[in-house]
């Protein structure tokens, strides 16, 4: 007989769906059969799914001069004072790393991708790691196995980090290699093999991954990266490689943007459909940058501008969304500022650094170990 004076496992089970991964984790003491609950994969993915509904820590990459580092910091976003989140993540592969009661450190030029289910990847040259920020993981991933000629300079130009249907994460690297006509090397890891594959393919014009600013984008199961074959900062085309095929295609920009050849783009999503923020030069004209969407995925016809924020002075170094309601960005003075599209409402934010330095990502809370990630 059911002893009334405890509620069901199905009932504890759906309150606890409701709480937040550092609840959870004090909760796995409570009794063994919570543990054990908690730590179940299908308990893990349902709680997942109720938390990307929005986003609740933004991760912050900046470069700060006192000391020459690059800083990453970690917020409640929901919190109304933007409570800072103190995730004290062991790191030995970064030299010169440091801990701080707030931050930790890593060393400058590292890319900040994702998220991914509440996963982020961090990465210096071939060094790539993968982070889950809410249960203070970070695991490096092996090198690639890939060596160059001797004399031949090698330049990671783009990066990726995403994951297929059945739960494989694949990390892209996209090397070129010198002297003179760039080589491009495309190499690949997958997480159920914990190893790096080499692609071929030379039937993509790939010269130049933009990444003034850095805005890869893993969107409707591919990569998104804005590209150019001759020019290293303006982009003429959005090069795409698809996760489950491993083919690259490219994407053509708006008709009309063909004649702002100064003019920045950076990618992201916006309410399910591809979307990207154009700004001007800095030196030209900082003050207006207009945001397009494109509403049938792969059709250039279906680019529109939509919004346009400004005049504002504001340093679109880098953008993300919060809640597809605002616009993180920097301003001119390395602050970090959120742009309300639709009021056109800016509000400056506490956190800064070094001029055009400042890197953000949303990401939702997520109890996926990365022991479980690369089958450990």
């Amino acid at each position: 007989m059911m002893d009334r004076r405890f509620p069901r496992q199905d009932v504890i089970s759906e309150i606890l769906l409701f709480s937040s991964v550092k609840s959870l984790l004090r909760f796995r003491c409570v009794s063994k059969s919570w543990c054990s609950l908690i730590k179940s994969n299908d308990f893990i993915d349902n709680h997942l799914l109720r938390r990307q509904t929005n986003g609740n820590v933004m991760v912050v990459k900046r470069y700060v001069r006192t000391p020459e580092r690059d800083m990453f910091s970690f917020y409640n976003i929901n919190s109304p004072e933007l409570d800072e989140l103190l995730p004290d993540l062991p790191n030995p592969y970064f030299k010169n790393i440091k801990f701080d009661y707030d931050y930790f450190y890593l060393p400058q030029r590292v890319n900040l991708m994702g998220p991914c289910n509440g996963l982020i990847c961090l990465a210096y040259g071939d060094c790539v790691l993968l982070s889950n920020p809410a249960l203070r993981e970070i695991k490096r991933l092996p090198p690639t196995p890939f060596a160059n000629p001797e004399g031949h300079c090698t330049d990671i130009i783009g990066y990726g980090f995403g994951n297929t249907c059945n739960d494989c994460y694949k990390v892209v690297l996209i090397e070129s290699v010198g002297p003179e006509d760039h080589h491009i090397n495309i190499y690949v890891y997958y997480s159920d093999t914990n190893s790096w594959k080499h692609i071929e393919d030379d039937s993509t014009p790939i010269k130049y991954i933009c990444h003034f600013p850095c805005n890869e984008l893993f969107f409707k199961g591919a990569f998104h990266w804005n590209a150019n074959s001759t020019d290293i900062f303006y982009a003429d085309f959005i090069l795409t490689f698809d996760i489950i095929t491993e083919v690259f295609k490219e994407m053509a920009y708006p008709h009309c943007l063909a004649q702002f050849s100064n003019s920045f783009l950076s990618l992201m999503s916006l309410n399910e459909c591809l979307a990207m923020v154009r700004y001007k030069e800095w030196m030209e004209d900082p003050e207006l940058f207009d945001i397009w969407v494109m509403n049938q995925y792969g059709v250039r016809e279906s680019w529109t501008k939509q919004y346009v924020i400004g005049p504002q002075v504001v340093v679109c170094s880098h953008v993300c969304w919060k809640n597809d309601e605002c616009l993180i960005v920097e301003d001119g003075n390395g602050q970090l500022v959120s742009c309300a599209f639709r009021t056109n409402k800016i509000e400056k934010l506490p956190i800064y650094a070094v001029e055009e330095t400042l890197r953000v990502l949303i990401v939702d809370e997520s109890l996926i170990s990365l022991n479980r990630v690369l089958n450990l």
